[in-house]
Formats: C-alpha cells, structure tokens, sequence
C-alpha cells in the first residue's frame, strides 16, 4: 500500500524541473521526425523507381508531406504528388457519359489513382493496376523497422551523453 508522498521544493529547484520535462517532451517529437525521416525517405525513393514513366511527370510530382496534427511523440510522413502537379496530372475524360455496364464516368481523371488503382475501359474492360505506392511500401517494410529504432537509438546515445 502506497503512503502519501510530499517533497518541498524551492522555486528554482521547480522551475528547472519544470524546464526539464518541457524539453523532454519537445525532444520526443524531434526525435519522431527525425526517426520516420529516414525510411519516409527510403520509402519516396522506392516509388519513384516503382511509379509508371511514360513522361515522368508522375514521378517528379512525388514528394514527401508531413502531417502535422500528431500528437508529441508520433510522426506521419505521406508520399504523394504535389498540389503544384495536379494541372498536369488531371485531365479531362474525352468520353464522360457511361461505361459499357451503365456505370457513370466521371469528368475528370486524376492520373496517380489510375496508375495505383486501375481505371475502366469505355468498352467495359479494366486496365489493372500498378500499385506502385503500396507495392514499394510492402517491399521495404522490415528495412524501414530497422531504419527507425536506429535513429531513436542514435538520439538515445546523444541525450545520455555516450
């Protein structure tokens, strides 16, 4: 059973803990980003050598996008085209209307989906898809792991001084 525990502080000795657990906690997010950098980068290279080249459009538009709503401690990193490309990278469906099987076609295509997905024919056919994001992904997973405890052990070694 646990008793009732008390510790008189002065100001000083307060104010230095409360700095301390402050930068601990900036710290933990540092060190997310930094640690999901490493393979988010690995991870953008691998889908722009998997991604489809007819023009390279596609592949140049990939980047890395970092969210920003995570709580302290977490980090997402997201491949994919960027806003700047999407002129290039929508375009207008020459025969919107309907499919051979009824369904209605949209207005505009967006290139990347139709590459990862696959898309339906106006004869009623389907074009597969490349999954060239999600098959690259799968790809390096055991090396993004190992990629990810060695930086959090790199900053471990810093913070400890050795």
């Amino acid at each position: 059973m646990a008793g009732n525990l008390t510790f008189d502080w002065d100001k000083a000795a307060a104010a230095e803990i409360d700095t301390a657990l402050r930068e601990l906690k900036e710290g933990t997010q540092r060190v997310a980003a930094q640690a999901a950098l490493a393979p988010a980068r690995a991870e953008l290279e691998a889908a722009k050598a998997a991604a489809p080249v007819k023009t390279g459009t596609l592949r140049d538009s990939l980047v890395l996008h970092m969210e920003r709503n995570r709580p302290n401690g977490k980090q997402v990193y997201d491949v994919l085209p960027t806003a700047k490309a999407n002129g290039l990278l929508q375009k207008q469906v020459k025969q919107p209307g309907r499919t051979a099987n009824g369904k209605s076609r949209r207005k505009t295509a967006y290139y990347p989906a139709s590459q990862e997905y696959g898309f339906a024919t106006v004869n009623g056919g389907r074009v597969a898809g490349k999954h060239y994001l999600g098959g690259s992904m799968a790809a390096g997973s055991e090396g993004y792991r190992e990629a990810i405890l060695e930086e959090i052990e790199k900053n471990v070694d810093e913070a400890w001084g050795q």
